[in-house]
């Protein structure tokens, strides 16, 4: 491992190394080869073959060949990247088939009934514009689900009582208050009705100037 072989993104240090290589069933097509290994991944591996290495009655052999694979991994593409753009490069293409599972899985596509291009460009517009939203939750909350409402289930569980002219929220649970930290959500102590308006109030000091 060389340091300028080193490369950073999205604070995960790899070491790179590329190289040009044929592939095909008569091996006429060149691609490039992109041999790395993961610094954290690696760790987090070996770690994990040391804890299991008991209960497996793992030998030094085998635990040797697990410490020198740890961490490796390989990505082969038809076009030359400089090392630090072949993980931003196969990050865009993993969203992309992010994409692609949310719309076939979960949000179950079905043929459209249009005769336009137009309709055709909105329709894939708002289901992009969707996918997005559902794409940026999944991976600020690092949780995935198989169906798209579970997503935001939790929030179902924030309450209120209405009191007259106030809406007061209830202290939200454990995982209304995890969405609320994530997306830096202010939760108002009550929201205030008037001439058919809504008026949140934050703070203690609110409070009673409302009173007075």
């Amino acid at each position: 491992m060389k340091q300028e072989n080193l490369v950073e993104y999205n604070s995960r240090y790899v070491y790179l190394n590329s190289c040009e290589v044929r592939i095909g069933a008569k091996k006429d097509h060149i691609a490039y080869a992109y041999l790395g290994y993961d610094v954290d991944r690696g760790n987090d591996e070996i770690y994990k073959a040391i804890e299991k290495a008991p209960d497996h009655k793992t030998t030094l052999e085998d635990m040797h060949r697990k410490i020198q694979d740890s961490g490796l991994f390989i990505t082969i593409s038809a076009l030359p990247f400089r090392n630090e753009e072949i993980l931003p490069a196969y990050y865009v293409r993993q969203l992309a088939e992010q994409y692609l599972d949310i719309g076939k899985g979960i949000s179950r596509m079905i043929p459209l009934r249009v005769h336009s291009e137009e309709s055709v460009k909105g329709h894939l517009m708002l289901s992009q514009m969707a996918a997005t939203i559902n794409v940026y939750i999944q991976r600020k909350m690092k949780k995935y689900y198989e169906n798209r409402e579970d997503n935001l289930t939790a929030l179902r569980n924030q309450k209120c009582e209405v009191v007259g002219t106030r809406i007061v929220t209830r202290e939200g649970v454990r995982n209304v208050n995890e969405y609320y930290r994530k997306f830096k959500i202010d939760c108002p102590e009550f929201i205030q009705r008037k001439d058919g308006q809504l008026f949140p109030k934050y703070a203690v000091s609110d409070v009673f100037k409302n009173e007075m």
